[in-house]
């Protein structure tokens, strides 16, 4: 039932989106964020729960430390790499900044409330 459930969402919010194709930006991610928090409380309701787990994954103090390591060489090469001031003022200059912040996230409590929430525990 709960993939069914799942299921019908992602065909609900595809549906939303083909009926405002031809609206603004602001507009598809106001709704979409609307939508998205109201499914995330519909799968909270039907879930009793916002747990995928009923436990704490254990790690080893080897993979602790591979871990630290990984995240560190990837923020160096984000910061070599990536330009990261030039982004991040080009992206607060942008004229669709809010519904771009919308619509990232409703796209992330969409994705996980329908996949860690619903499919997860259906799985």
């Amino acid at each position: 039932m709960q993939f069914v459930i799942a299921a019908g969402l992602i065909l609900i919010l595809e549906v939303l989106d083909i009926f405002l194709k031809r609206t603004t930006p602001t507009v598809r991610a106001c709704v979409g964020l609307l939508y998205s928090i109201i499914s995330a409380a519909l799968i909270g309701y039907i879930l009793k729960s916002t747990k995928v787990r009923d436990y704490h994954i254990k790690y080893q103090k080897a993979t602790k430390v591979i871990g630290i390591i990984w995240i560190i060489a990837l923020l160096v090469l984000f910061l070599i790499f990536a330009h990261v001031l030039n982004n991040v003022i080009a992206v607060l200059d942008a004229k669709t900044l809010i519904s771009d912040t919308m619509m990232s996230l409703s796209a992330g409590f969409f994705e996980e409330f329908i996949c860690r929430g619903l499919l997860f525990s259906a799985f």
